[in-house]
């Protein structure tokens, strides 16, 4: 990332990219003030299968990025149910037919897959 100051504020903007950056400040009477800025790569779904059969169809769902305290959810009233509904991975199961949306949330953001089943 990188720092511009004025003389009086600073403003830190950030790579883009996950990772950490140290930031140490002194000002003209030589008090210093530091600071870790983290930066988590985007919370994200990864899923075997986004279309499947109506019944007995299911697909693997595994979280990346984000803080790491992933939750489950299905959005709505589902037609299909989730093996887990907290840690990196889960398995959704369909029962009938129509579509899901399957939350992940990481308690800072949320992103969400849907599901299609024929």
């Amino acid at each position: 990332g990188t720092l511009v100051s004025n003389g009086r504020t600073a403003i830190y903007t950030a790579s883009g990219k996950a990772g950490g950056n140290f930031v140490h400040v002194t000002d003209g009477w030589d008090a210093t003030a530091s600071a870790t800025i983290l930066q988590v790569e985007a919370l994200s779904i990864t899923a075997t299968e986004t279309t499947m059969s109506a019944t007995n169809g299911w697909s693997t769902l595994t979280a990346t990025g984000g803080t790491g305290n992933y939750a489950w959810s299905l959005q709505t009233t589902p037609s299909g149910s989730l093996s887990s509904s907290a840690g990196p991975t889960t398995t959704y199961t369909s029962s009938s037919g129509g579509s899901d949306v399957v939350v992940l949330d990481d308690g800072v953001s949320a992103v969400t897959v849907t599901i299609v089943k024929n």
